[in-house]
């Protein structure tokens, strides 16, 4: 997790470098339909923005992993096909991979994190 004053300090720039961002990305003539004020930046408009800028890009469950926002009622709100299937208990983990488990001596302790 990030700590506080990073989060603080990474919200006050955001708007400057997501109207960038967003300034490149408008049609032409439309750029100022794209510029968002610093008083609507959040954590969950940052989280939208790089959903829409990564996709496929599979840098999304770290993010929610990350910000604290990989939950299933967070996922009803925002994307609620995957929701339909997110356990808690078992996605909010990564399976490790079977080649590791059978090169080391402890694999029962580690287990297969319920995948």
């Amino acid at each position: 997790m990030i700590c506080r004053q990073q989060r603080r300090s990474f919200l006050k720039l955001s708007p400057y470098y997501g109207n960038t961002l967003r300034r490149r990305a408008a049609k032409s003539a439309r750029e100022d339909e794209m510029v968002v004020s610093p008083g609507d930046v959040n954590l969950d408009f940052i989280l939208a923005e790089r959903a829409r800028e990564l996709t496929g890009e599979h840098t999304r469950w770290v993010d929610l992993k990350r910000m604290g926002k990989l939950t299933k009622n967070y996922l009803e709100q925002t994307n609620p096909i995957a929701a339909t299937y997110f356990d808690e208990g078992k996605h909010q983990v990564r399976p490790i991979p079977q080649s590791f488990l059978d090169a080391i001596a402890n694999a029962a302790d580690f287990g297969n994190n319920g995948y």
